[in-house]
């Protein structure tokens, strides 16, 4: 298996559980008196970039190698 195949599984995995904890910690966490809003980026549309990336990695990886 290519590093692009087995790259795939595993950036779907850690996505997922940074998405979950975000789900977690937004809904734990309110905005107080002395806290700050913080600017994050939203973990799904990131994971599916990385995503799209690995699999064009791997479809000109696997066109090219004979």
């Amino acid at each position: 298996m290519c590093m692009f195949c087995a790259a795939i599984p595993a950036a779907v995995a850690l996505g997922a559980n940074a998405h979950r904890q975000q789900k977690i910690e937004n809904q734990s966490t309110r905005l107080g008196a002395g806290r700050t809003l913080k600017l994050r980026l939203p973990a799904a549309p990131v994971t599916a970039l990385v995503v799209a990336g690995l699999l064009a990695g791997s479809i000109a990886y696997h066109s090219t190698v004979k």
